[in-house]
Formats: structure tokens, C-alpha cells, sequence
């Protein structure tokens, strides 16, 4: 075993080959803020960290502050339980003799919610196809990338009505586990053409001419009706 003199207030190592170490000071963050759960974004990023930048465990008048501090998950895919690593890493002038160690806490990162929704449209029937291909997204929306398209297959040409449905494609298979789609069904809708009203209007007999009380070329059988009394026809 190594024996040690005091020295002018320090220590004194003897030459006899012995020799010592002595390790660095571990340090840790006084107190950080994390959102552990958030929605999928194709990253590991935790998207809210917040930190005061105190340092437990440095000594008095040592140069040792915080420099950076990051976390992220585990990995990018969708899970109810996943690792988040916090870690760390230092400046100043007597870094060299500290160390930092990563946390790990639990978080997890969840599905995005989407609902894709089909539009509704109604004409008067003209002999040609009514169409409405747009498909509306609503909530969390898609990731750039990750949804190659997204349209609505409803067409009728007859009057009547049919279910606009939605048809959408994933870049690739393993993306649907990350997202939670409702799909909304629009209508598309074709009346009749309106058959205009029989328009009743006065018949001025003094016109159409009167013969031994017949009205001169109306068909129906009509009886003479008093000169104050106006005759209607059916135009």
C-alpha cells in the first residue's frame, strides 16, 4: 500500500512506483421539464424539454456549466411504452474533471389521428357524370411522405344518389400502424328536371270568337258561361 506525507498543505506521492487516480466528479441536472407522450412525426424528438441549466454536484468555484441538453425516444415507431434517453453535455474550464451520466425515463409516442372525409354534390340531371374527387383531411394530418395519394370514387349520371367513398394509398405498409384513420362518406346527388307548372290564365272569349255559343276552337265541352262570367283555358 502507498504511504502519503503531507506537503505544504497537499499530498506527497512517494517514489516507490505506486500510483493513484483519481475519478471524475459525476454531475446531474438540478430539475428538467418533458412532455413524455406525444403524437408520431416520423422522429425520435421529444418535442418539450425545458430545463433551469443547474448543475448538482459541481464544485465550488469550478468552470463547469451546462452546455446542451437533448432527449429523444428509443426509435420513431408508434408504442404505448418506449424508453426516452436524456442526455447532456458540458463547457468551461474544468470540464475535464466531470462527468455526466444519460437518464432514462418512460414515455410514448401515439397514433396521429386522422379523418379523411369525401365532399357531397348535387346537380339538376344534364346527361353527364357528376364527380367530386376531393378528399378533405382533418386532425393530426399526414407526416410529409407518408401518404402517396387520397381521392373519392363516387359517380352517378342518372338521377338518383350514390355514396362518395374514399380510397387512399400509404408510401408503405409499415406506416398504417402509425396512424388511426375514420374515413366520412360524402353523397352525390342528381334530381329530376323540374316540370314547369300549367300556367291558368283568363280567356278573352271577344278573341277565340263566339258561334251559337260554342268558343271557337277549344275542344272541350264548356258550357255557355254568362258574358260576365271569364272563361279560363289550360296554356
Amino acid at each position: 500500500m502507498a504511504q502519503f506525507t503531507s506537503s505544504e498543505g497537499g499530498f506527497a506521492i512517494p517514489s516507490g512506483g505506486e500510483s493513484i487516480s483519481v475519478s471524475k466528479k459525476y454531475v446531474t441536472l438540478a430539475s428538467y421539464d418533458i412532455n413524455p407522450i406525444k403524437p408520431y412525426d416520423g422522429t425520435d424528438t421529444v418535442l418539450s424539454l425545458k430545463t433551469d441549466s443547474t448543475l448538482v454536484g459541481v464544485v465550488m468555484d469550478d468552470d463547469v456549466r451546462l452546455a446542451s441538453l437533448n432527449a429523444h425516444y428509443e426509435n420513431a415507431q408508434v408504442s404505448s411504452s418506449k424508453t426516452i434517453i436524456v442526455n447532456f453535455s458540458l463547457m468551461g474550464n474544468d470540464i475535464a474533471n466531470y462527468a455526466i451520466e444519460e437518464e432514462q425515463l418512460r414515455g410514448a409516442i401515439r397514433k396521429r389521428q386522422v379523418q379523411l372525409a369525401a365532399g357531397d354534390s348535387t346537380k339538376v340531371y344534364d346527361g353527364t357524370p357528376l364527380r367530386y374527387d376531393t378528399v378533405f383531411v382533418i386532425g393530426d394530418g399526414f407526416i410529409e411522405g407518408d401518404l402517396v395519394s387520397a381521392h373519392a370514387t363516387g359517380e352517378i349520371t342518372e338521377p338518383g344518389h350514390v355514396l362518395n367513398r374514399v380510397v387512399f394509398v400509404y408510401a408503405n405498409d409499415s406506416i398504417e400502424d402509425n396512424y388511426e384513420i375514420v374515413i366520412a362518406r360524402g353523397f352525390l346527388v342528381i334530381t329530376k328536371i323540374p316540370q314547369e307548372a300549367p300556367t291558368i290564365v283568363p280567356v278573352n272569349e271577344s278573341i277565340l270568337g263566339l258561334n251559337d255559343g260554342q268558343l271557337l276552337g277549344l275542344t272541350t265541352e264548356m258550357e255557355m258561361r254568362d258574358e260576365h262570367t271569364p272563361t279560363y283555358a289550360m296554356v
